[in-house]
C-alpha cells in the first residue's frame, strides 16, 4: 500500500476524523463487491479548525482477472514453457479506478475489456498513478502512466517480456520487476529474472561494500547455483530429477509391474518393514508417502533417509545400501550384532548419526537378497537401455532447446535431433551470460554487441 499526501484547499471541520472508521467500511465494502487485485491510497490531508488535520481518502485499485496459476507470484504472467501457445495471465477484461469511500462514486480511469491491469502506484505529489497494464491483444505487461483524474496516458516501456510491480522513487526513478533477464524459475518452466546485477553492487562504488576476488566468486557460483541440483536445465520435465514429485513429470517409465518387482517388494516387506516400516521404499521407483514433496533430498525431509535416490545404486546394485547395511560383514557388507525388534524412528531435528545395522543377510546366497538384487540389476539394465540426462547419447527436450535458441546461447540453427549437445557445457554457456561485466573507460561496446546487448534485454542499471 503506497500512502501520498497532497493539501486541499477545502476547509472541514474535526469530526471528520471520526467518520474515518465508517469511511474504511464503506471502502471495504466497495472494494469487495469489485473483486479487487490490488489497490493504493490516495490520501489527501484536508487542513482542519483548531489546527487538528482530517484526513480523507481515494482510493486507487485494479481490477482483473486471476492468473490461469494463481498458487505462486511468477505464475500469472508470461508463457508456459512446455507450452509456448499457453499463456498464464488472467482471462480478458480490466479496470483503473478511483474510488470516494466518503460518497461511494466510483470513477472507472482506464478499462480495456480485452486486456490486463495491475500494480497501481501513486506518485509522490499525487498527480499520476503508474501501473502494469496489457493492453488488450498483446501478450506481455508493460509500464504506463496516467494523470490521477484519468488524463495523459502514457506508455513508458515496450518489448517482448513482462514489466510488473512498479514502484516510484524519491529521486524520480522508477523500480519494477520483469521478466527480461532470460530466466527460469528453477522448480519449473515459468520466467523469472536473475540476481546477477547482485555483482554490481560489491564492487566498491555502493556503499564501499568492496569483496575480494575470492569472494566474488563465491557470490558469482551462488547465483549460478540457482540451476537445479541435478546440474542441468536441461534435466528439468524430462522425469529424470526426483526432488518434488511433479519434477518427475512427465513419468517415463514405472516399475510397479515389472517380473521382478514383486519379489522384491516382498522380501523387503518381510525382512526390512517390521524396523523401518513404510519409511524403506519397497522397488526403485516406489514412491514413499510421508511427505507431499515425495523425494527432496537433504537430511531435513522425512523420506531423505531412506530415499530410493540414497538406498538404491542402479550403476553398481550389489553396492546399494539396501543390500550393505544388512549384509554381514563377513560376506562383504556393514552389518554386525544380532537382529532385534526395533522401530527406526525419524529424527528430523537433528543431522542423522552413523549407526549399527544388525545382520539380516548372513551371505549373498540368501533368497531375499538375491531378489532384490535380481530387481536391481534389472532396473540398471533398463536405465542403460533408456538413458539419463548425465548419460551418453541424452537429448535435451524441445523447451530447453527452445529458449536456449531465444537467449542466444543455441545458434538459431541448432538441430536437437541431428546435433550433439553437451547440456552441461551449454548451461555454463547461459550463466556466463548473466554474468555482471563491469565496463571500463575505454571499452565501450561495438555496434554489435550493443545491439546483441539490447535485443537480450539486459539494462545498464
Amino acid at each position: 500500500m503506497n500512502i501520498m499526501v497532497e493539501p486541499r484547499s477545502t476547509a472541514a471541520g474535526p469530526q471528520a476524523l471520526g467518520r474515518g472508521a465508517d469511511h474504511a467500511g464503506v471502502a471495504r465494502q466497495a472494494l469487495r463487491r469489485n473483486a479487487l487485485c490490488a489497490l493504493c491510497v490516495l490520501l489527501l490531508a484536508i487542513p482542519a479548525r483548531g489546527g487538528q488535520p482530517a484526513i480523507d481518502a481515494d482510493i486507487i485499485f485494479a481490477e482483473r482477472n486471476p492468473g490461469v496459476k494463481g498458487d505462486h507470484y511468477y505464475s500469472n504472467f508470461g508463457y508456459s514453457c512446455t507450452n509456448p501457445d499457453e499463456w498464464l495471465y488472467g482471462d480478458d477484461g480490466a479496470r483503473l479506478c478511483r474510488l470516494d469511500p466518503q460518497t461511494g462514486r466510483l470513477t472507472v480511469l482506464l478499462e480495456d475489456a480485452r486486456g490486463g491491469i495491475r500494480d497501481p502506484q501513486v506518485s509522490y505529489d499525487a498527480k499520476r498513478i503508474l501501473f502494469s497494464y496489457r493492453k488488450g491483444g498483446t501478450h506481455h505487461f508493460n509500464l504506463w502512466e496516467i494523470n490521477a483524474d484519468g488524463g495523459d496516458l502514457r506508455q513508458i516501456t515496450t518489448g517482448d517480456w513482462d514489466d510488473i510491480e512498479p514502484c516510484y522513487l524519491p529521486d524520480g526513478g522508477i523500480a519494477f520487476c520483469s521478466s527480461r533477464c532470460n530466466r527460469y524459475v528453477m522448480c519449473w518452466y515459468t520466467m523469472y529474472s536473475s540476481a546477477s546485477p547482485l555483482m554490481d553492487k560489491i564492487g566498491g562504488h555502493h556503499h564501499d561494500a568492496k569483496l575480494t576476488a575470492d569472494e566474488q566468486m563465491r557470490v558469482r557460483l551462488w547465483i549460478d547455483t540457482a540451476a537445479q541440483y541435478a546440474g542441468t536445465y536441461a534435466a528439468l520435465g524430462t522425469g529424470q530429477i526426483g526432488a518434488w514429485w511433479h519434477n518427475n513429470e512427465p513419468i517415463r517409465e514405472m516399475a510397479d509391474a515389472w517380473p521382478t518387482t514383486a519379489p522384491a517388494r516382498d522380501a523387503v516387506e518381510r525382512r526390512c518393514a517390521d524396523c523401518h516400516g513404510k519409511m524403506l521404499p519397497r522397488f526403485v521407483t516406489d514412491r514413499i508417502p510421508v511427505d507431499p514433496y515425495g523425494d527432496f533430498e537433504g537430511w531435513q525431509r522425512p523420506t531423505s533417509r531412506f530415499s530410493r535416490h540414497t538406498v538404491f545404486n542402479l550403476t553398481k546394485p550389489a553396492g546399494s545400501l539396501m543390500l550393505m547395511a544388512p549384509l554381514a560383514k563377513a560376506a562383504g557388507g556393514y552389518a554386525a550384532g544380532k537382529q532385534e525388534q526395533a522401530t527406526v524412528r525419524e529424527d528430523r531435528a537433528h543431522a542423522p548419526k552413523a549407526v549399527g545395522h544388525p545382520v539380516i543377510f548372513e551371505t549373498v546366497e540368501d533368497p531375499d537378497y538375491v531378489k532384490i538384487l535380481a530387481h536391481l540389476r534389472a532396473a540398471g539394465q533398463r536405465l542403460d537401455e533408456i538413458g539419463r540426462f548425465d548419460m551418453p547419447g541424452f537429448k535435451p527436450s524441445e523447451q530447453y532447446v527452445r529458449e536456449m535458441k531465444r537467449y542466444g546461447v543455441l545458434p538459431a540453427g541448432f538441430d536437437p535431433v541431428e546435433d550433439p549437445a553437451d547440456v552441461y557445457a551449454i548451461d555454463r554457456n547461459y550463466w556466463q551470460s548473466l554474468w555482471w561485466r563491469p565496463e571500463t573507460k575505454g571499452s565501450a561496446r561495438t555496434a554489435e554487441e550493443q545491439s546483441q546487448h539490447d535485443e537480450a534485454g539486459h539494462t545498464d542499471h
